[in-house]
């Protein structure tokens, strides 16, 4: 495109549950590139939310920034690319377990955000904090981390079948850091199982 023309006022006409929803993509693009701007969003929650305009005109200029500068590197998801999945292996399982009538896709990547990087702290990939710090974000954002009432077997079942996997393994977009995350096909099974349950309300 020659130019992008994004007038954020139009965010005022959104139901507050599709405005969170979105957010959870904005969190996402901080997680995945950039911990500078994940730490404006954890000290701007409440400006956000209330649609502040100077607060809102930076999250959309950054997400847009840096999901360019990631397409741009990888026009045909070849690579680099792939990390703007991260959260979405398990969101897609979520979608499917709860017939997509539960949860919107921005809910639903909320918590395969939070899955993945469960699945990192089980595999020592990920420390304690940036695990609590992600999780926190997003429920300050009103976002869930947890499905209620799910079973672990079935929505590891969903992810086998998921249009990400490659040969059988399914590729996980996994942080190290915030602000840094790296693609993994070979999560142990009793890994993925342990982390799903983590995150399946009792």
């Amino acid at each position: 495109p020659q130019v992008v023309l994004i007038d954020p006022g139009t965010l005022a006409t959104l139901p507050i549950r599709e405005l969170r929803s979105g957010l959870a993509e904005v969190v996402k693009h901080g997680a995945i590139w950039d911990e500078s701007f994940f730490e404006y969003l954890e000290g701007h929650v409440d400006h956000i939310l209330r649609l502040e305009p100077e607060a809102i005109k930076h999250i959309v200029r950054r997400s847009c920034q840096i999901k360019a500068h990631v397409v741009e590197e990888d026009e045909k998801e070849s690579g680099l690319r792939a990390i703007l999945n991260f959260g979405h292996t398990a969101a897609h399982a979520v979608e499917t377990y709860t017939c997509y009538d539960r949860f919107t896709h921005g809910e639903a990547v909320a918590i395969g955000m939070v899955v993945a990087a469960r699945i990192a702290h089980s595999l020592g990939m990920l420390r304690a904090e940036p695990l609590h710090r992600l999780t926190r974000l997003l429920e300050r954002f009103g976002l869930p981390t947890h499905v209620p009432k799910a079973d672990p077997g079935v929505l590891m079942g969903l992810m086998d079948t998921d249009k990400k996997t490659i040969a059988g393994q399914v590729r996980f977009v996994l942080p190290r850091d915030l602000g840094k995350v790296e693609i993994v096909s070979n999560v142990p099974r009793d890994v993925l199982r342990k982390s799903l349950k983590e995150s399946i309300e009792l």
